[in-house]
């Protein structure tokens, strides 16, 4: 008996695990027409050669 109520127990905690991931993928997909926030681009910093150059040296 403790068999068969172990294996029930384990169905039921499967089971509950799969329609939770089911509904966790159905509702993290992106609805139609609506964009994703894109993430900030890093900005790149360019320092002229010329300034490098003629910084006095320490």
């Amino acid at each position: 008996m403790a068999e068969r109520n172990l294996a029930v127990g384990v169905a039921l905690a499967l089971a509950l695990g799969v329609a939770a991931l089911l509904v966790a993928l159905i509702h993290c997909q992106p609805r139609a027409g609506v964009e994703a926030p894109q993430p900030p681009k890093p900005k790149i910093v360019l320092v002229p050669i010329d300034f490098v150059l003629q910084s006095p040296q320490v």
